[in-house]
């Protein structure tokens, strides 16, 4: 079966997932927003955490941070054309 720890990261992972739909399809205001950026934010550096990553973690770990980055900038780069 999964330990705690994985089922920890698996809900992190979930809850950043939720987030991330949320904040990609955001209707509200620009106060809103920034909250649930920085819940994901929250999230995320719980996740980096418990993954290791920074603290020299796995390399895997490292490439998914990475990819997790992109979407971020993706992301912020769509609610800045809805703020425009």
């Amino acid at each position: 079966g999964q330990t705690k720890f994985e089922v920890d990261i698996q809900k992190l992972k979930d809850s950043i997932e939720r987030l991330d739909k949320e904040i990609s399809r955001f209707q509200g205001s620009q106060k809103e927003l920034t909250k649930k950026v920085a819940e994901r934010k929250r999230l995320q550096d719980q996740l980096d955490k418990l993954l290791g990553t920074g603290t020299g973690g796995s390399g895997r770990a490292s490439r998914l941070t990475g990819e997790q980055k992109d979407f971020i900038k993706d992301i912020e780069a769509r609610r800045d054309e809805l703020l425009a």
